[in-house]
């Protein structure tokens, strides 16, 4: 069954989500040709990418391409235009009729411009950011045309299911996302490093953790702190790393790679996500690292906004404080790092939920079975 899978760039160091979607699909027979929008940029990637490798279309127009989307009366941003002309002979060339678009935003756009120059359907995952900041008549373009829209959060789902009441029951799909557990093994013993793990961006909230991490150092419980990510906000995380004399708690680790990551849950002793909602209304899903984390028997700590909710069951697998709020998340790491039975059952509580609710083969089969259904068309 081919397939094609548009997306922004790949390989991409914060969207394993999608990597792992792939994979599993790929397991049930998918051919998937990933074409990416953006050129293919320098840096690190997990590993996993390397076998879709070979088979990924990075989408350059070429200047027929453009002449033709300069003539077109066609809507749509220029840039979009010319991709889907390119993308369009691709698709006829590799006799694929299908096409799934992550994020209902240029991806989406393009393969609804795609819709429009060719027979080839389209469907759409959208997930946090694309669904809370756009506007509806910007989501009514790319999603309305659409066979299907998986969405991989409750909240994301109530609100694309707000803004179009009208469609067809089975068009929008809740779809969460998984993580391979076997590949997610727990540590013998239990770690001491306070970890968070995201982009540094305003909705991870890591300023709030940097403040809790100061102000248990105020109290005589100094902790290590261990940021893993990269971001627009790096410079003004360390500049509050210094004004508050927090170099020797709180480190900052930059982007890594999978295995990397999986390491530095072996040393931790509890993550946190203290995501926040932002002025623009932006906010997360459900962190694959809040789900990484508990399948490796990692307490988590996590704000009470977004998808986090859904994994996180404040008492039984973890903890939940209110976003924005650095004095309870300073009260809730003190309380974990000092009760270790308490750790012990929310982690166990943590792998049994991924285990039964986040596992990424099981999670994927709805998903696949409206992709085929799709393709056999």
């Amino acid at each position: 069954m081919k397939i094609g899978y548009v997306v922004g760039h790949f390989p991409s160091i914060s969207e394993t989500f999608i990597l792992r979607e792939m994979i599993a699909l790929r397991k049930l027979g998918f051919n998937i040709t990933v074409f990416s929008i953006e050129h293919r940029r320098a840096g690190i990637h997990h590993p996993d990418a390397n076998q879709f490798a070979a088979s990924t279309c990075y989408l350059r127009p070429e200047p027929a391409d453009w002449w033709h989307a300069l003539r077109s009366k066609a809507p749509g941003r220029f840039r979009i235009r010319a991709t889907a002309i390119r993308l369009a002979r691709e698709l006829k060339r590799r006799e694929i009729n299908h096409i799934h678009a992550h994020f209902a935003y240029t991806p989406a756009e393009l393969a609804n411009a795609v819709s429009r120059l060719s027979t080839c359907s389209y469907s759409v995952s959208a997930h946090a950011w694309d669904i809370f900041t756009r506007s509806p008549a910007s989501l009514a373009r790319c999603l309305e045309p659409a066979r299907f829209v998986s969405v991989c959060s409750r909240a994301g789902f109530d609100r694309i299911a707000g803004l179009f009441p009208a469609w067809q029951p089975g068009k929008l799909v809740y779809v969460p996302h998984g993580v391979f557990t076997a590949d997610l093994q727990p540590a013998d013993q239990p770690g001491n490093v306070v970890l968070a793990v995201g982009r540094l961006v305003k909705k991870k909230g890591f300023v709030h953790l940097v403040q809790a991490c100061h102000e248990l150092k105020q109290q005589g419980c100094p902790v290590e702190c261990v940021i893993a990510g990269d971001g627009p906000e790096w410079n003004s995380l360390n500049a509050d790393i210094k004004r508050l004399n927090l170099q020797d708690t709180v480190h900052m680790a930059g982007a890594l790679i999978q295995p990397d990551i999986i390491a530095l849950y072996r040393r931790a002793a509890v993550l946190v996500a203290p995501s926040v909602v932002t002025a623009s209304g932006d906010m997360d899903g459900i962190p694959n690292v809040v789900l990484e984390a508990m399948a490796m028997r990692v307490p988590v700590i996590g704000s009470n906004v977004g998808g986090i909710v859904e994994a996180v069951r404040d008492g039984w697998n973890g903890l939940l404080v209110p976003a924005g709020n650095a004095n309870a998340l300073a009260a809730s790491i003190r309380k974990l790092l000092n009760d270790r039975a308490e750790c012990c059952r929310l982690s166990s509580n943590g792998r049994a939920d991924v285990e039964s609710r986040f596992d990424a083969d099981r999670n994927v089969m709805p998903l696949a079975r409206l992709l085929e259904a799709a393709i056999r068309r």
